[in-house]
């Protein structure tokens, strides 16, 4: 029996948490049950805590850099789960991916170029991209019997348009939940290469991997001199977002001075809880993810279960990682703002819409499963009564 309560359910009412009281805000109502924001309703391994406290009991809290001791977890941390090694000089440290990939964008490409995403994608690439005045490029996701496959040679011809400068590729996937298999990847890298498009891999999900599947890095398949930037954070795997922080790893050595330069000029620096938190969570965190990944798939069994018997017309594939579910509500031929209306004000459920993350998302909404059973058993109890009322 596990050491940790994954059952336990936390008032996380009054925190200032955007998934719980920024609802108003967000959805027009603060009555609902929220399963949407992507973090998760529990709390960290307690090895966090313990160091968040002493940095807390230190009572200064004046600037700070990293020292070898982060490095060298995060390092530890790459070899031991990927068999990735990784150097220390080739780890910057950013207070979030989406600022990130924003720094990537302003410093790589210029206003009108274009920039290649892979809908129905986590929609904060699409911002930063219009954002920036660049343009998305949409390398929609095929879908099949199968699941989501990558469309080839649509990335082709994308990549090898002469204003194409970059891809930002999600992997593991969000929010279709795919881990991309190393010949897949291998030949992203390859077409990419071929055409010099820089590739940024948001790779946050990457330790979230569930039974069957394993995670390359996008890097690891490609030589030590590719124009490829790897995102990864703590944050959704120890369920820490809120101390921001992320380590982009760039071995190129030429991209990631440029990056850099970028990075320098936006004073950007982290905190003695970012610092401690990430040592801790890397050094010390393993065993409590373990026993998450088993809750989590224990709660995608839920689901899977819960919705054959309860509601057979919404469908979801299981996915290979992360904790969010996408499910497809088309069989109920609904307009996206009627689901949503069902979703929100029938059912007071707080999802994500599916259109956000791209027009392929309409039909669909996603579930955040980072949560205590009877929260998840609750929120489908309340969409089932909803919804059985169309049969």
């Amino acid at each position: 029996m596990s050491r940790f309560n994954f059952d336990e359910i936390v008032n996380r009412k009054g925190t200032d948490s955007i998934k719980w009281d920024h609802l108003e805000s967000h959805f027009g109502r603060d009555d609902l049950l929220p399963l949407w924001v992507a973090d998760m309703d529990f709390k960290s391994p307690p090895e966090i805590t313990e160091a968040m406290l002493k940095v807390a009991q230190h009572g200064l809290y004046g600037y700070v850099l990293p020292r070898d001791d982060y490095f060298n977890a995060v390092i530890g941390w790459m070899d031991r789960r990927f068999d990735w090694r990784i150097e220390r000089d080739w780890i910057l440290t950013v207070p979030g991916i989406v600022p990130a990939i924003g720094l990537a964008v302003n410093t790589f490409t210029k206003p009108g170029e274009k920039v290649i995403v892979q809908q129905p994608v986590y929609h904060p690439f699409m911002n930063v991209v219009k954002e920036a005045e660049r343009k998305v490029l949409n390398n929609t996701l095929l879908e099949t019997e199968d699941g989501y496959k990558i469309n080839f040679k649509q990335l082709e011809d994308m990549a090898s348009d002469p204003e194409t400068k970059m891809m930002i590729l999600c992997s593991p996937h969000n929010p279709v939940g795919r881990v991309w298999a190393s010949d897949e990847l291998a030949q992203i890298v390859e077409i990419c290469e071929k055409h010099d498009v820089l590739i940024v891999s948001d790779e946050i999900h990457q330790d979230l991997i569930h039974k069957g599947h394993i995670h390359v890095p996008t890097a690891k398949l490609a030589s030590e001199n590719a124009r490829i930037i790897t995102c990864t954070a703590p944050s959704k795997t120890f369920n820490v977002a809120g101390i921001f922080a992320s380590n982009i790893i760039i071995s190129n050595s030429e991209v990631r001075e440029e990056f850099k330069a970028c990075l320098d000029k936006a004073h950007l620096m982290p905190t003695a809880f970012t610092i401690q938190g990430v040592i801790a969570a890397y050094n010390y965190g393993e065993p409590w993810l373990e026993a998450l990944l088993g809750y989590l798939e224990d709660n995608i069994d839920f689901v899977e279960e819960y919705l054959e018997k309860e509601l057979p017309r919404v469908k979801f594939r299981k996915p290979d990682a992360t904790f969010l579910l996408w499910l497809d509500f088309r069989d109920y031929g609904l307009s996206s703002k009627e689901l949503e209306r069902l979703i929100k004000d029938e059912a007071l459920v707080a999802l994500n819409k599916g259109w956000m993350f791209g027009r392929e998302g309409a039909g669909h909404m996603r579930l955040n499963i980072g949560c205590p059973r009877d929260i998840l058993k609750e929120a489908l109890d309340r969409i089932r009564d909803v919804f059985l009322a169309l049969d």
